[in-house]
């Protein structure tokens, strides 16, 4: 396998990207395990000797476990084993955090999970922490950034020695810097050194395996980054808020569903689908960051630039997952299809038609416009925002889904196919505001076949719609059922601002500047929803969404963005 790598990237004229790789890595086990986790302060990781020390340390270890990996012919489950046992040298035998129940890191919860003198829920933490963030996560960083590195060794035998050396260099510095410190009893010692020998032999015998390939998988790089996002920040919360209950074992609990999650996790990186694990996981310490420095007392500027820094990084490596990931096909390159829908399966039904529904044109699709991507800053704040809004909103999303689950037959979310930026389809999510069985009971609201007159008068949202359930009428007028859409942004399917996606069937209305609507993301709020929203119709709707194209700034993003709420609080145009 090593050989047919190196065999292809000489063929493509192309040296391996060895020494850097390792370099990189070196460099990113500690960027992640200290400083964008906020565990070390930017004043204390950038003092020379102490970011020297970090690199060997931690740098040092990720490169000699990936290399031994390499060599074995092993994959990740050995990558992890031994990086539990990296975690038990640090925090058994180097800090002595697993016994000293002052440990600095520990928190409100050094008061729980203790006994025989040791603190069993901060062990699993932190051995599941080392394992995850400051060895599996920082080689998979590096596979991002050289996919062609992925397969081949990075050092040569005296290469893997000289950073073998390094590592115990660094290891021997901490170790004796912490001899000093607590003093738990020797049989205690004896068991973590005991433990990382077990860890690195279940690695040596871990079943051989090539699981560093990237292939695509079926789990899109959205619900793998949220997968790793609501880990990354679980074990956050597990750490500094769950133990604020003052109960054991609902702490236990919550670390026992983030270990299910990083299994989850796991599974699918073993079957190549690791799209998205990264910008979840640094997503999640860009909000950790930005919340830490809103904290007066801390160095607020130093970790709030750490959280951006976070948050940046995490747009760069989504955009990567996505790049990817199988891009789907534009509507616009159908060839001649016709008018005729035909009903598929309708999962709940929606404002349109179902999330089944096979659409057909009579006449050829009009010529796409350029599609215009946001930058980068942006991105990242659209992130921030839809992260927060989802993470506060979610006891509000979860009272909905069950208000909406007991009302009505069917199921609580509506997915349905949109159309989104260069008129590609995407999954649209809100929650379901009709019947389920809505496309059947009124069929000839889902016709769409529209005259010139009919158009002009064209209003899709009714004022005493039939189809519309008791919940959902005031979901509707509240905009609460509009909630979900910020998964949509979060995967960057959507923005905060910009015309409203529209659905297949009204595509073979649009036509010349119309299109304009599709050269950028559609949005959770636009113009036609502060400027008329229910009252407009068809064209008033396309006119102005055709001038928020023309006109679109951040600064009209905000102003937006403000008067939506206003808005939404006097429920204008909302039915």
């Amino acid at each position: 396998m090593i050989a047919s790598a190196r065999a292809t990237e000489q063929a493509a004229g192309k040296p391996l990207p060895r020494m850097r790789s390792a370099l990189l890595l070196a460099l990113a086990a500690p960027a992640i395990a200290e400083l964008l986790s906020t565990s070390a302060p930017p004043a204390e990781f950038f003092v020379p000797w102490v970011f020297c020390l970090f690199v060997a340390f931690y740098g040092g270890s990720a490169v000699t476990i990936r290399e031994l990996a390499i060599r074995w012919g092993k994959g990740w489950p050995t990558i992890l084993l031994l990086g539990a046992a990296f975690g038990i040298l640090q925090e058994g035998l180097a800090t002595r955090a697993f016994f000293d129940p002052a440990w600095r890191s520990l928190g409100p919860i050094a008061g729980q999970g203790r006994a025989l003198g040791v603190n069993w829920i901060w062990t699993c933490d932190a051995i599941l922490y080392h394992a995850v963030f400051s060895t599996a996560l920082p080689i998979l960083l590096v596979y991002q950034v050289f996919p062609a590195a992925r397969q081949a060794r990075w050092l040569r035998r005296g290469e893997l020695a000289a950073w073998a050396g390094i590592f115990a260099l660094g290891a021997a510095v901490f170790l004796y810097s912490g001899k000093d410190r607590y003093q738990p009893q020797p049989v205690l010692l004896a068991g973590c050194v005991a433990a990382i020998g077990v860890f690195c032999v279940l690695a040596r015998k871990a079943p051989s395996a090539a699981p560093f390939t990237s292939a695509p998988g079926k789990v899109a790089p959205g619900g793998l980054a949220l997968v790793s996002f609501l880990c990354t920040l679980g074990l956050v919360l597990q750490i500094y808020l769950v133990p604020l209950a003052h109960s054991a074992g609902l702490t236990a609990a919550f670390l026992a569903a983030l270990m299910t999650g990083a299994g989850y996790a796991l599974g699918r990186v073993l079957r190549g689908e690791e799209g998205g694990l990264v910008a979840g996981a640094l997503g999640a310490f860009g909000m950790v960051g930005l919340f830490r420095g809103l904290n007066p007392s801390g160095p607020a500027t130093a970790l709030a630039l750490v959280g951006v820094s976070s948050v940046v990084l995490a747009v760069y490596f989504w955009k990567h997952a996505q790049a990817g990931e199988a891009e789907p096909r534009a509507l616009g390159a159908a060839p001649r299809p016709t008018m005729a829908a035909a009903a598929g399966a309708s999962g709940g039904a929606g404002l349109f038609a179902g999330a089944g529904t096979a659409v057909a044109f009579e006449r050829p699709l009009p010529e796409a416009h350029p599609a215009s991507q946001p930058s980068v800053a942006w991105r990242a704040f659209e992130i921030c925002v839809a992260a927060v809004a989802l993470l506060v909103s979610s006891p509000i999303i979860l009272a909905l889904a069950i208000i909406v689950r007991r009302g009505t037959p069917g199921p609580a979310l509506f997915w349905q196919e949109r159309l989104g930026i260069g008129r590609k389809p995407f999954r649209f999510v809100k929650f379901r505001t009709l019947h389920n069985d809505a496309r059947q009971r009124f069929p000839e609201l889902y016709a769409y076949r529209y005259s010139s007159e009919d158009l002009r008068n064209l209003k899709f949202k009714l004022v005493n719609d039939p189809r519309v359930t008791p919940q959902g009428r005031w979901m509707r007028k509240s905009t609460l059922d509009e909630l979900p859409n910020f998964w949509n942004v979060l995967r960057g399917e959507m923005a905060l601002v910009g015309p409203r996606p529209e659905i297949p069937e009204m595509l073979p209305y649009y036509t010349g500047e119309m299109l304009l609507k599709f050269s950028v993301r559609p949005g959770l709020t636009g113009l036609a929803q502060i400027a008329g929203r229910g009252h407009l119709d068809f064209h008033e709707t396309v006119r102005l969404d055709v001038e928020y194209v023309k006109r679109r700034s951040p600064v009209l993003d905000l102003k937006i963005m403000v008067m939506t709420v206003y808005k939404a609080i006097t429920q204008e145009g909302a039915f």
